[in-house]
């Protein structure tokens, strides 16, 4: 995806940019983990590729454009080669900043998402969708304290789901919150995050 940006000093980056950030997951999250690296990773087919609506993707885009050229968005990746974690984590590294990420049933739009969180396996399919699927017309962005409401207002009505915040330990964990409870998914320090990112850049250079 390419574009012009007609004043340099609105260009918005990828890193997170201060503690007490909150961060934002806008788009909708379909299940689908078919082609996904984690399919790669584990060595097996994960099913079908998840659904993407384009007409919707694109009134996301104009509203996300829109609002970033009123500088209240403080960062933005898109969600797209590992999913959510991958971006959060990319995020996290140019930043040099931790992040705490709540994920929630309602965060995957699916017709089968409360039956699903009832039953671990169910529950367990919602968590990688969440985590590591790659379907495209999402991102993930940091927005200040102090635009909160703005940024709200203007995403009222839109996919737009506040979903943690930056912190300024060098370390990223992920939550998951159902049925009034929330139990630790993963936690994984900056320095892992490097090591690894460098082990694959490694892998394809060679």
């Amino acid at each position: 995806l390419m574009g012009i940006i007609e004043d340099v000093r609105k260009a918005v980056t990828t890193d997170f940019k201060r503690e007490g950030d909150l961060i934002y997951l806008l788009g909708v999250t379909t299940e689908g983990l078919g082609g996904t690296y984690l399919e790669q990773v584990l060595g097996k087919g994960l099913g079908d590729l998840p659904s993407f609506d384009l007409t919707e993707a694109r009134t996301l885009y104009l509203r996300l454009h829109e609002v970033m050229g009123r500088g209240l968005v403080a960062s933005c990746h898109d969600i797209s080669d590992g999913g959510l974690a991958i971006a959060v984590c990319e995020s996290a590294l140019g930043g040099r900043l931790g992040a705490t990420i709540t994920l929630r049933p309602s965060l995957l739009s699916s017709q089968r998402s409360i039956r699903a969180s009832e039953n671990r396996t169910g529950r367990l399919e919602m968590i990688l969708n969440l985590l590591f699927g790659e379907g495209p017309g999402r991102f993930v962005v940091s927005v200040a304290e102090k635009d909160r409401d703005m940024f709200e207002n203007a995403f009222e009505g839109y996919p737009c789901y506040m979903i943690g915040t930056v912190d300024r330990g060098p370390a990223l964990r992920f939550l998951w919150e159902a049925e009034g409870a929330v139990m630790d998914l993963l936690k994984v320090s900056l320095e892992e995050v490097e090591e690894a990112w460098k082990g694959f850049s490694k892998e394809i250079i060679a």
